[in-house]
């Protein structure tokens, strides 16, 4: 199909290409898929467009109602058009409330585009659910929101507590929190003053708590490792400082050291 655009499928003739009754759900599918592969989006979009207007949940399809909003909503954002798309993820977030796609999707374009009013509102309506699926969605919108071209750090640390009020276990949310608080504690490091280091200070125990607290929750391999390695690193920094941190510095290098070397 690639190497013949001007087989039916890439027919420009609106509707052309499901006119024939015979057509199988299989076969819609591939022509919406050959033409995304073979870059003609335009079309795509027909071809889409026509699926979920055919869509029946009473018949059998290759694939899921939900992947033809979420290619859809894709197809826009390769041609660039920045509202359709945000109308598709909207549309999306209504449809399938528990397809984290779209929201995931629309959080990511609202805070590229440093568009925090809007974020606001998406995260006010998913965070009134309580739910482990919410708790990461609301980490990883504030894990966005500390990366060096927006350090949002206020917005992010709100967002964490929320996440941790739905679930003070999550422990996304509580590595997540403890490392943006070491960030704002090397942040008032360098400003190389008493005012920021004790700043700091104040920071730096802040980030202890709540990854100490993430260690004792974790319970996959990797989240401990993970923790460990920035609790090692906070430790350290601590200690350089003047804070009274050099047992907890060895205690978890011996942490580090054990879990590294099971089986």
């Amino acid at each position: 199909y690639n190497s013949y655009p001007e087989l039916i499928i890439f027919n420009d003739k609106e509707g052309a290409i499901f006119e024939d009754e015979d057509y199988s759900a299989n076969m819609k599918w591939y022509q919406i898929v050959v033409s995304i592969q073979a870059g003609k989006h335009d079309k795509a979009t027909e071809l889409l467009k026509i699926a979920i207007n055919d869509y029946s949940p009473y018949k059998e399809y290759p694939y899921k109602e939900s992947d033809l909003y979420e290619y859809l909503a894709y197809e826009y954002k390769q041609i660039g058009n920045d509202k359709q798309y945000i109308d598709a993820l909207n549309i999306g977030i209504d449809k399938f409330p528990d397809n984290q796609f779209f929201v995931l999707s629309l959080l990511n374009e609202y805070t590229l585009n440093g568009n925090y009013e809007q974020l606001n509102k998406i995260i006010d309506k998913f965070s009134s659910k309580k739910s482990q699926k919410n708790c990461e969605l609301l980490s990883n919108v504030a894990t966005q929101l500390t990366q060096n071209n927006i350090r949002k750090y206020n917005d992010a640390e709100r967002f964490y507590k929320k996440a941790l009020k739905q679930n003070k276990q999550c422990v996304q949310a509580l590595m997540g929190i403890g490392v943006l608080y070491g960030l704002l504690a090397q942040d008032f490091e360098n400003e190389n003053s008493k005012k920021g280091n004790k700043k700091a200070i104040s920071n730096y125990k802040k980030s202890i708590n709540y990854l100490e607290e993430c260690y004792k929750q974790s319970v996959e391999k990797q989240d401990k490792i993970r923790t460990l390695d920035y609790l090692y690193k906070i430790y350290y920094y601590a200690l350089q400082l003047g804070m009274d941190t050099a047992n907890d510095f060895e205690r978890v290098e011996r942490l580090k050291n054990r879990i590294n070397n099971e089986k």
